[in-house]
């Protein structure tokens, strides 16, 4: 199911990423403005863009609070705390433009909010239901239209599934242990377009690469509301142990099977 569905193309993160320099830099009185990004050239190494933008947002803010009478003693963690806000975001952009996920192989249902463009081809999705609601982006998801549409849809799904197809939910799920894993595990097949995941499985094993384990930790953080970063990742990258880290992170119980 997806909500006013769109590419990123490089237009969209340029334009983001002037609109969050204008954010940083403020009404800073006479500051001093770097030149800009040459963001549609830098695309094309994600890692080495993520990381220029970074650079660059940090020394926009330690230039605006200057230009306000902050030193470089006061600015440090205002400027992490704001930036990284920032730098997350425009990272989801970088991640969500190079995507390269197979196309669904189920049904999918496209939402739409009144003026948006309904062509979803770029989705590659064989069976798709279109849905167009008379509301503007900002309302979509509270839309009571919205809603009856998305239940309209689950229910077709849910009452048409097939023995195989919960067959193989079983086995993506066979050996995991904890509800924390089963969730990972779910995350794991999004994000890596694999079948099956097992406890014992290494996310780069699997495929995984930094702007993949950028999307996981992206995930992640919204699922569970912990602070978790790709370094956790990186020094547990298999399944069960990384389930152990956050269950430590979120003080859940590390034992116990889910249904």
């Amino acid at each position: 199911m997806l909500l006013d569905p769109q590419q990123t193309p490089p237009s969209e993160i340029v334009h983001e990423y002037h609109e969050v320099v204008r954010q940083v830099e403020g009404r800073a009185p006479n500051v001093e403005r770097p030149p800009l990004l040459d963001i549609e050239r830098l695309l094309a190494t994600p890692e080495t863009l993520v990381k220029r933008i970074g650079e660059d947002l940090r020394l926009r803010a330690r230039l605006a609070l200057s230009a306000f009478g902050f030193g470089e003693a006061d600015v440090s963690g205002p400027v992490e705390g704001v930036v990284g806000v920032y730098v997350e975001w425009l990272t989801f952009l970088v991640a969500a433009h190079h995507d390269e996920q197979p196309a669904p192989r189920g049904p999918v249902l496209q939402v739409i909010s009144q003026g948006h463009p309904a062509d979803a081809g770029w989705l590659g999705a064989t069976d798709l239901r279109t849905v167009r609601v008379s509301c503007d982006r900002p309302e979509l998801a509270a839309n009571a239209e919205a809603r009856a549409a998305v239940l309209d849809f689950l229910h077709g799904v849910t009452s048409g599934a097939s023995t195989e197809t919960k067959a193989e939910a079983q086995d993506v799920q066979a050996d995991l242990a904890t509800e924390t894993e089963l969730a990972l595990a779910r995350m794991w097949v999004d994000v890596l377009g694999v079948d099956v995941v097992g406890r014992g499985d290494n996310f780069f094993d699997l495929g995984g690469d930094s702007m993949l384990a950028t999307r996981l930790v992206l995930s992640a953080r919204r699922t569970w509301n912990v602070e978790f970063s790709v370094r956790v990742l990186v020094d547990s990258p298999v399944l069960k142990d990384l389930a152990g880290r956050i269950d430590v992170l979120v003080g859940a119980p590390t034992t116990g099977s889910h249904q």
